[in-house]
């Protein structure tokens, strides 16, 4: 399931433009000067444990010079993609004289063929879980890769003859209350007090890590829940059912674009010549075409990829649509029911074997790929190192003298447990400068970790017009946050605003015994929900998730997911007649935090001709964290799966998860 964003979140980034002489001047900097550990640093660095999200910007593209149409009116944005905004009713259920609306940001990252052609596979809708990922960011960091994955292996030039090929646009887009979609859910004034909010929370400390940061965090929620509740009308139509609204509303209008772009190219001068040429195949004939990119109103079907929350999305889709349901792969599986009653119970029962599994891997590595193993280091020995070091930081937090690039910093407690915690979503490529930064603490000066925490701090920077604009404007609003999660997940559930602190309490105490290195941070989500006002004018419940889709669900899991543990996988799959459960053996959260052709063979057979993986299908990984190739990759992989396997790592190393 998805974390809670913090705003001092060590992974969070961020796409204003006035961020980015920040960050490069950081990065400059970094080149220039260096201190002890300044190597470490760079190692930590290179693998992209600090993303920067967009980093292709169209200077000329602004969403604010976009006017929102109840069509899809794409127009270029962020070089090789095309975006809209889309207006839809605030409220699906209100009359059509009611004037609330709202601006969906949807992108699009065009097929490699045209809709015309008979190898166009239509659009599939991609989510990034959250609640509260942008599809936008999610789609500029990582959509070539997922196209590489869900088209057909064979190359356009060469499947002219090949129908059966299939090629597809990619489209995701930003949720209600959420990044560049319109109006924001308004917590704060500006950016500034967001930011002075966010260092306040990390400096605090996670529930747990102190004597009072329990009835300090108790304390905020209450008052963040309160500020969010004040003239927001968004409040009440933020939740899934009213985005799948919004989902049905985009296949509808990418549908009523298709047609539209076909009968373009066939009143054309090229369009005419083509189809009405002699010897011309059938499936290239004008009706045929007509027919292909018919707009089939009120009908139109869902191809979809959701990651964490994203299958609630998906599952809740198929619940209230299910015979629009064409396509739908969910990927790290919530249980619906413990979502929609907000309790999250069912989250953290494989989390510690995670950290297991890290003491074994970073034994076997040895000292040259895990810094923590001296040398003859047992898992036992690494695991007393980390664990000596936690109890040493509750105590007395290290203290590091300012560098060239920084200012002093002091490590925590919470510091490492945070390290702790965004690593466990992606193994494959975290284990390594984990093990990097937990040894300059435990060996170290902890400079490094220093470095780090700073280097994770990226503010919201005002527009400039923010400036003239009167307090709570949209224009001066954080693009995103936890405020924005608590407004999906605690509206989606159950009202649990009458639960006390000590019920919280104990619920904190039921978190902890499932996972000592989550459960904490966990317990937060239903700290947040128990000061939620707002209140969904429409829901479901979580045992209305289930239904007899038009073609089944694929559900994909790893086997040690941290915070969706593939037995939600299979009690979902029991809810939908015929879906499969495809399980990757490794840890982290998605399918796509650890990279494996077979399992993303089988997402591309799914999505090319709808074949089902095998029941009880368990594919490998290429690589094992921090150890390398496994056993089953020695032998050479065929250029087309080694071009896969490239996209797969890119997309486990571009740190969508900061979005899960």
């Amino acid at each position: 399931m998805d974390r809670p964003k913090i705003k001092a979140n060590l992974t969070q980034s961020h796409p204003k433009r006035c961020c980015y002489s920040i960050v490069l001047g950081l990065a400059l900097l970094l080149l220039i000067f260096s201190d002890v550990n300044s190597t470490l640093f760079t190692r930590i660095k290179s693998i992209n444990f600090f993303p920067t999200a967009f980093l292709v910007v169209e200077e000329d593209f602004r969403w604010s010079n976009i006017n929102a149409t109840e069509y899809m009116n794409y127009i270029p944005c962020f070089g090789k993609y095309e975006c809209a905004l889309l207006d839809v009713p605030m409220d699906w259920n209100a009359p059509d004289s009611n004037p609330s609306r709202v601006s969906l940001a949807v992108i699009r990252l065009p097929a490699k063929v045209p809709v015309t052609d008979p190898r166009y596979g239509g659009a599939i809708l991609i989510n990034p879980g959250g609640p509260s990922g942008s599809g936008i960011k999610l789609l500029t960091l990582s959509g070539n890769e997922i196209a590489t994955v869900v088209d057909s292996e064979i190359s356009v030039s060469d499947s002219v003859s090949r129908p059966e090929a299939k090629y597809f646009d990619i489209v995701s887009f930003d949720p209600r209350g959420v990044n560049n979609t319109q109006p924001h859910l308004k917590c704060f004034p500006g950016s500034f007090p967001s930011d002075v909010w966010g260092y306040q929370v990390e400096a605090e400390g996670i529930p747990g890590s102190s004597s009072v940061a329990i009835s300090n965090a108790w304390a905020r929620s209450k008052a963040l829940a309160a500020g969010c509740s004040q003239d927001n009308e968004i409040i009440e139509h933020m939740n899934t059912v009213a985005v799948v609204a919004d989902m049905v509303q985009i296949i509808e209008k990418h549908g009523e674009w298709r047609q539209k772009q076909a009968n373009l190219w066939l009143s054309s001068k090229a369009g005419k010549i083509i189809t009405d040429g002699k010897g011309i195949g059938e499936i290239y004939s004008r009706k045929a075409i007509i027919e292909r990119t018919k707009w089939r109103q009120g009908q139109e079907k869902l191809q979809y990829w959701g990651f964490s929350y994203g299958t609630v999305l998906g599952s809740t889709f198929a619940s209230l649509h299910p015979d629009r349901s064409e396509r739908v792969a969910i990927d790290g599986v919530v249980n619906a029911t413990d979502y929609y009653q907000t309790a999250w119970l069912t989250n953290l029962q494989d989390t510690d074997k995670i950290i297991d599994k890290f003491y074994d891997y970073c034994h076997l590595a040895g000292p040259g790929k895990c810094s923590l193993n001296t040398g003859n280091s047992t898992p036992a020995d690494i695991e007393i190192l980390v664990e000596d070091l936690l109890t040493r930081l509750q105590e007395d937090p290290i203290s590091v003298q300012a560098s060239m690039t920084r200012g002093p910093e002091i490590i925590t407690y919470s510091d490492v447990m945070m390290l702790i915690r965004v690593t466990l979503y992606e193994p494959f490529i975290k284990f390594a400068p984990m093990a990097d930064l937990l040894a300059d603490v435990v060996h170290g000066n902890g400079s490094a970790f220093a470095d780090y925490k700073q280097h994770g701090r990226t503010p919201n920077c005002p527009l400039d017009h923010c400036k003239s604009s009167a307090p709570y404007a949209d224009s001066c609003q954080p693009m995103t946050g936890s405020e924005t999660m608590s407004g999906i997940m605690c509206s989606d559930g159950d009202d649990v605003s009458n639960h006390t602190k000590e019920q919280f309490q104990e619920n904190f105490a039921a978190l902890y015994n499932q996972s000592k290195w989550l459960g904490a941070y966990w317990s937060l989500y239903a700290m947040r929900c128990a000061h939620w006002k707002g209140r969904a004018k429409w829901r479901v419940t979580g045992d209305d998730i289930r239904g007899n889709t038009s073609h089944p669900i694929l559900m994909l899991s790893t086997t040690l997911d941290p915070v969706t543990p593939l037995a939600n996988a299979h009690a979902m799959s029991k809810r939908f007649p015929g879906s499969v459960v495809l399980e990757l053996n490794a840890e982290g959260h998605c399918s796509i935090s650890a990279p494996s052709v077979c399992a993303a063979k089988h997402t591309r057979a799914y999505f090319q001709t709808g074949q089902m993986p095998p029941q009880g299908t368990i594919c490998q990984q290429e690589e094992l964290p921090l150890i390398g190739k496994t056993i089953h990759t020695n032998q050479a992989l065929s250029a087309e799966d080694n071009n896969l396997l490239v996209a797969l790592k890119h997309i486990a190393k571009s740190n969508i998860y900061q979005f899960l």
